[in-house]
C-alpha cells in the first residue's frame, strides 16, 4: 500500500497528474464524440421527415381533390393531417437548428500553448496541470454546447412524434371513411 509519503513524493505526484491528465483528455474526447452522434440523429431525423413529408403532401393533395364529396368530419380529418404538416416542417427547423454552427473550445490552443508553456522554466508537471485545466475548462463549455443540442433534438423528436400521430391517424380515418363512402 502507498503511504502518504509516496503519494507526495515527486514521481508519484506526476504519475497520478498524468493519469488525471488522461482520464479528462477521454472525457474531452468523448464530448467530441458526441457532437458527431447528436449531428447523426439531426440528420437521420431530417432525412425520415423528409419523407413523411412527401407522403403527407401527397395525401393531402388527393384530400383536397375530394373536398366536393367530403362532409364536416373529413374536413376536421384533412385539417388534422394539415396539422401534422407543420409539425414535421417544425421537426426539421428543429434538426436543423441542433445541426448549427456552434462554438466548440479546442484544447490545446497552439499558439497558447507554444507562447505559454514554452517560454520560461515550466516544469512538466506545471504544463500538466495547466493543460488539464484547460481540457476542464473545454469540456463544460462543450458539455453546455452538448445539451443545448440534445435538448434541441429531443423538440425535433416530439414534434416529429406528434406530427406522425396526427398524420397516420389523420389519414388511417379519412381513407376508411371514403372507401365506405361516409
Amino acid at each position: 500500500m502507498i503511504g502518504p509519503s509516496e503519494i507526495l513524493s515527486g514521481d508519484s505526484l506526476e504519475k497520478r497528474d498524468f493519469f488525471i491528465f488522461q482520464r479528462v483528455q477521454e472525457a474531452y474526447n468523448a464530448e467530441f464524440q458526441r457532437i458527431q452522434s447528436l449531428d447523426n440523429k439531426s440528420n437521420y431525423i431530417i432525412g425520415f421527415v423528409g419523407l413523411l413529408l412527401s407522403i403527407d403532401v401527397l395525401i393531402t393533395t388527393f384530400l383536397i381533390d375530394k373536398l366536393d364529396k367530403m362532409k364536416w368530419y373529413n374536413l376536421s380529418i384533412l385539417l388534422l393531417i394539415i396539422i401534422s404538416l407543420g409539425l414535421l416542417l417544425l421537426s426539421i427547423y428543429f434538426a436543423l437548428h441542433a445541426i448549427k454552427i456552434r462554438t466548440w473550445t479546442y484544447v490545446p490552443n497552439t499558439e497558447h500553448l507554444l507562447n505559454t508553456y514554452t517560454q520560461g522554466d515550466k516544469s512538466y508537471h506545471e504544463t500538466l496541470v495547466k493543460i488539464t485545466l484547460e481540457f476542464a475548462h473545454a469540456i463544460n463549455e462543450n458539455q453546455n454546447n452538448n445539451q443545448s443540442k440534445a435538448e434541441t433534438i429531443q423538440k425535433a423528436i416530439n414534434s416529429l412524434t406528434l406530427g406522425i400521430t396526427l398524420f397516420f391517424g389523420g389519414a388511417f380515418i379519412s381513407f376508411i371513411l371514403l372507401i365506405f363512402n361516409f
